[in-house]
């Protein structure tokens, strides 16, 4: 897909949500001697998301599958020499 049609999905989307919110959150780089990765980052994610689903919406979330429409952007590590942190 080219990054006109990329553009334009995500348009697409941003539009389809009602009251969007944004969220910037840092994460530890280090825990326990084991350091920070791409995957461990986004376990962090998905645990965080399930724990705020649960919180906002109780029962509703596993019984009918309510949860917030949330698009996450992992930035961040390896070589780049920047901090992971996550974009919601």
């Amino acid at each position: 897909m080219s990054n006109e049609g990329l553009i334009t999905e995500y348009r697409r989307l941003m539009d389809s949500i009602e009251n969007p919110v944004g969220l910037t959150l840092d994460l530890k780089q280090q825990v326990e001697g084991e350091i920070l990765d791409y995957y461990t980052a986004s376990q962090t994610i998905r645990h965080f998301l399930a724990r705020l689903n649960r919180k906002v919406f109780g029962n509703c979330n596993q019984r009918r599958g309510m949860k917030l429409q949330v698009v996450p952007v992992i930035e961040g590590g390896g070589n780049t020499g920047k901090r992971f942190h996550v974009h919601l």
